[in-house]
């Protein structure tokens, strides 16, 4: 057992490295999915627990069965627990009696269409926020959920948005089994249609961990992780339908059933899956050591291969971020290689569909957040990671990252997040759900982040 020992030290020195990162609001380990973070940060330590209560059960064997090298691949799984509606279903009002609703909040997950139009989540619950009138203005537009609790929420156009909620468990050591039900409106959330579910086993607090992406009104995944000693499984559900009905496409496990397989390994602290059409996806993580974790999909998420990026094995380890992708063949992503001295940021860019991705050095150290709104124009906020202060400094690009102009530091801009809309017009939204914001809730500039001036949103009942 002393294999298991050692890798548990080592595992709980990584904990304890993640831990003190989050306390400081680091961002490295995700661009896009700040929300889930603490949630996900007490799945670590509660999987990591149930982790090691097993191995003193089943042995120095059973952990071996977890090790980081990717199984041999097997069939496509078979779709799980489904539920298809009526051939026509019938509409859930969002009419509701009205809740009480504080005049101000903070908005996480800011998705604006035009300069009016947009949606957003009420970074206190999750709950859904639509506005036609500018980001200062918004008004709840969410189905009768009974008992159920936001898990995670993608927003398709300006007037789709697709959700999944759960009965979410109190926080427990232990297998839990949660039904996920997904949610469809097309009219701005006005009606919503209640559509399929399907079947999460896992710690239950990683439920809100999760993440949706569509990529349009018809085809989604929900993506979930569950870490421990330096590794995560990995579970992709896929839906063609727009929710109607859901498919088990990856399924990892720590100690799998006989004959169960996935292409998908178990090493590295996963993000969520994030694809570019209805075939192409993608799978990043933070990694302890090793090269940088980087797998596609071509077939919607059914099959992954490894992609190499031509960065050499680390000993400090690296992390990718989810990639960001501007049309069917251009996209960018971050990577973030730790040193003896400073992490260095890359920024990688395809413009065939991620076959061949070109490096590019960036400012700095640290990565807050970042944002294309075409092939060549974006942002990065960035920091340098061994400054005390952590006060960023925005950059922005108009040649897709050859070279990079200092738009200046502002106090404000820490723990936020950006959203752009055109090369003039941008919000940054402070996506840090840890503790409240220490400045302004929500930034907007015309003049492509140069100048921002501050706002309060407010938001009101239907």
């Amino acid at each position: 057992m002393t294999d298991v020992r050692d890798g548990f030290e080592a595992y709980a020195r990584s904990m304890t490295r993640r831990l003190i990162a989050v306390s400081e609001k680091d961002p490295i380990r995700s661009m896009e999915s700040r929300r889930g973070s603490a949630w996900r940060t007490v799945a670590m330590l509660i999987a990591t627990a149930a982790i090691v209560a097993a191995v003193g059960l089943i042995g120095t064997n059973a952990l071996r069965a977890t090790s980081s090298r990717p199984p041999a691949a097997s069939p496509p799984p078979q779709p799980v627990t489904t539920r298809t509606p009526s051939p026509a279903p019938t509409p859930v009002a969002s009419a509701q009696p009205a809740p009480t609703v504080a005049p101000s909040g903070v908005v996480d997950n800011l998705r604006m269409f035009t300069s009016t139009t947009g949606w957003a989540q009420r970074q206190l619950d999750g709950a859904i926020l639509r506005t036609t009138s500018g980001v200062q203005h918004w008004t709840l537009r969410m189905p009768r959920l009974g008992g159920d609790q936001v898990v995670a929420a993608a927003f398709v156009d300006a007037d789709a948005a697709r959700l999944v909620t759960a009965t979410i468990a109190a926080v427990s050591i232990g297998i839990n089994t949660a039904t996920v039900r997904a949610w469809a409106t097309d009219d701005g959330g006005l009606t919503w249609i209640r559509e399929g579910t399907f079947t999460v086993n896992g710690v239950a607090a990683d439920l809100q961990a999760g993440a949706l992406d569509f990529v349009g009104r018809e085809d989604g995944w929900f993506s979930l992780s569950n870490a421990a000693l330096g590794s995560s499984t990995m579970d992709v559900f896929r839906t063609q339908n727009a929710g109607a009905s859901w498919t088990h496409v990856v399924a990892t496990s720590f100690m799998p059933a006989p004959g169960q397989s996935s292409d998908i390994p178990l090493g590295c602290d996963k993000n969520p899956a994030v694809f570019s059409d209805a075939n192409t996806g993608w799978i990043t993580a933070a990694c302890n050591g090793g090269s940088p974790f980087l797998y596609a999909s071509h077939d919607g998420g059914v099959s992954w291969t490894s992609e190499p990026l031509g960065i050499k094995y680390s000993e400090y380890g690296y992390t990718t971020n989810p990639p960001q992708f501007v049309s069917g063949s251009t996209g960018f992503m971050i990577g973030s290689q730790d040193t003896a001295t400073n992490p260095v940021v890359t920024l990688f860019v395809t413009t065939n569909g991620g076959r061949t991705w070109s490096r590019w050095r960036t400012p700095d150290s640290a990565l807050d957040a970042s944002d294309f709104v075409d092939g060549d124009n974006g942002w990065l906020l960035m920091y340098n990671a061994d400054a005390s202060d952590h006060d960023s400094s925005l950059w922005v690009t108009h040649n897709a990252g050859k070279t990079w102009t200092d738009l200046g530091l502002d106090p404000r801009f820490g723990g936020t997040s950006l959203d752009f809309l055109t090369t003039q017009i941008g919000w940054a939204f402070f996506s840090e759900w840890l503790q409240p914001p220490a400045g302004p809730e929500l930034l907007r500039t015309i003049d492509g982040g140069r100048t921002w001036s501050a706002m309060t949103p407010t938001m009101s009942a239907p």
